[in-house]
């Protein structure tokens, strides 16, 4: 599965490959390909807050980590 919103080409036009799964109504866990690094692979996690705002941590084999706050508006 495929989260929207997901990028499917790194800054180098790469591909990326990337899937993920629900494992709760509200906690997404997604693995593959890093967007930034060359070779690296990645996992995330996204914990769904309210329906507007999650928040996510992201870490990849070569020891990078990142931590996101997302906010959505639809209107």
């Amino acid at each position: 599965l495929d989260r929207p919103g997901a990028d499917d080409e790194d800054n180098a036009g790469k591909p990326v490959i990337r899937g993920g799964k629900y494992i709760t109504k509200n906690i997404y866990v997604e693995v593959g390909s890093a967007t930034e690094e060359e070779d690296a692979q990645s996992a995330s996690v996204d914990i769904d807050l309210t329906k507007n705002l999650s928040v996510g941590t992201e870490a990849t084999t070569t020891g990078n980590q990142k931590f996101r706050v997302r906010y959505k508006l639809d209107y």
